[in-house]
């Protein structure tokens, strides 16, 4: 229960012994993963002041992550500061916008939970334009 049956479960800590990490080991997680075909890559890794970090665009213009955004998905955990988020990322060196999932809370009627971070209006924009389908809320 609470798992797909048959589904095989790999994880990676990015965390050092402080309890930090960096986006270069978030970075070598996801490789490591993708190079052990993880095709499901959740990662509940907010940073305060945000819903969706600029750092994560540097991630995904690597060309391992970059080349397997069509192959898996890419689960990302909004945050809980009940922060709107009011500035763009730029994905121009990026791929992989249909692959991420940027998910927040809600209540048990379905309204957006008071403490949970939203997307606002902000994008992932390609060479400073918002293209149909880039918001982050999208």
């Amino acid at each position: 229960m609470g798992m797909a049956p048959n589904a095989d479960l790999l994880n990676y800590n990015p965390f050092d012994e402080t309890l930090s990490t960096n986006w270069t080991d978030l970075t070598r997680g996801i490789e490591w993963l993708i190079d052990r075909d993880a095709r499901v890559l959740n990662m509940s890794l907010g940073l305060p002041g945000t819903t969706f970090a600029s750092g994560w665009a540097d991630v995904f213009a690597r060309r391992k992550v970059r080349d397997n955004t069509e192959d898996a998905v890419f689960v990302f955990a909004a945050g809980n500061d009940g922060y709107t988020q009011t500035f763009n990322i730029d994905w121009t060196n990026s791929r992989g916008v249909d692959s991420l999932l940027i998910v927040g809370s809600v209540d048990p009627a379905g309204h957006i939970s008071f403490f949970s971070n939203r997307p606002g209006n902000a994008c992932f924009t390609v060479n400073g334009q918002c293209q149909d389908g880039f918001r982050l809320m999208d």
